[in-house]
């Protein structure tokens, strides 16, 4: 079953608007069943994708299967970390950027995948969402909607604030297309616990790394307390961004 004629499937099942994630984006197959859809049907992230469904296997990403009203590419968020290995992050990693590149946005979500006491380390990533709920009246049509709308840091350990001030509003992190001024302002703060070590920031503009700070002094006592805020910087948008006024994407 291809995964629109899935999201067909579930959608009656949600009580209010929810979330499509594309989990597990490259995952080998397991018992003999494949996992991540993109490897199943031999996407190649190395080429452009096709627009539309075109016969090939990479266009089998667009195509609504028969009888199904939603796309094979229809999910709204797509894991970028998922579990403790780090070689699987960097290949979720490069499928979001190849998505992203060509004009695919989706959430991307951090999950820490904790099966069981062995296969992974339980808890760790999370995701951090920006939502107009609180624990005590937790309303979950405006959690959802604040994951679809991209509102969401995945992170194993530090904590990023990244805002865009861009004349009188202050921006987080989102899917929607925004036209920055000419003057705006990329604001990074990074905080962690003491135990968690930052040795670097880096700021990704369009796949390749823009701008890298490195030389981050670790905590000086990691059981301790202190030592939360390990970065602070305000960077002119106009350093980061290609010429020519061009549509781009930062993480």
């Amino acid at each position: 079953v291809d995964p629109g004629a899935l999201f067909d499937r579930i959608r009656p099942l949600f009580t209010s608007p929810g979330v499509i994630e594309l989990n597990h984006p490259w995952g080998e197959p397991e018992f003999g069943r494949d996992l991540g859809f993109p490897r199943a049907i031999g996407m190649d992230c190395s080429k452009p994708l096709p627009r539309s469904d075109d016969g090939s296997a990479s266009g089998r990403f667009h195509r609504t299967p028969p009888g199904a009203t939603s796309r094979n590419d229809g999910h709204d968020a797509q894991e970028v970390m998922n579990g403790s290995k780090n070689g699987t992050h960097l290949e979720y990693r490069a499928v979001w950027f190849c998505f992203l590149n060509q004009g695919k946005v989706y959430t991307g979500t951090a999950n820490s995948d904790s099966h069981g006491l062995a296969d992974n380390a339980i808890g760790t990533p999370r995701n951090v969402v920006w939502a107009a709920t609180t624990p005590a009246a937790f309303a979950t049509a405006t959690f959802n909607a604040a994951v679809r709308e991209g509102r969401v840091l995945g992170t194993n350990g530090p904590v990023i604030d990244a805002t865009l001030k861009s004349g009188s509003d202050v921006l987080r992190p989102g899917v929607a297309a925004v036209t920055p001024a000419a003057d705006a302002v990329l604001s990074i703060k990074v905080r962690a616990a003491p135990w968690v070590p930052v040795r670097e920031v880096r700021i990704i503009v369009n796949g390749s790394v823009a701008a890298r700070y490195e030389g981050l002094p670790l905590a000086a006592d990691p059981f301790g307390t202190a030592d939360l805020d390990r970065f602070s910087r305000d960077v002119q948008l106009s350093e980061l961004l290609p010429a020519g006024n061009k549509d781009a994407w930062i993480v």
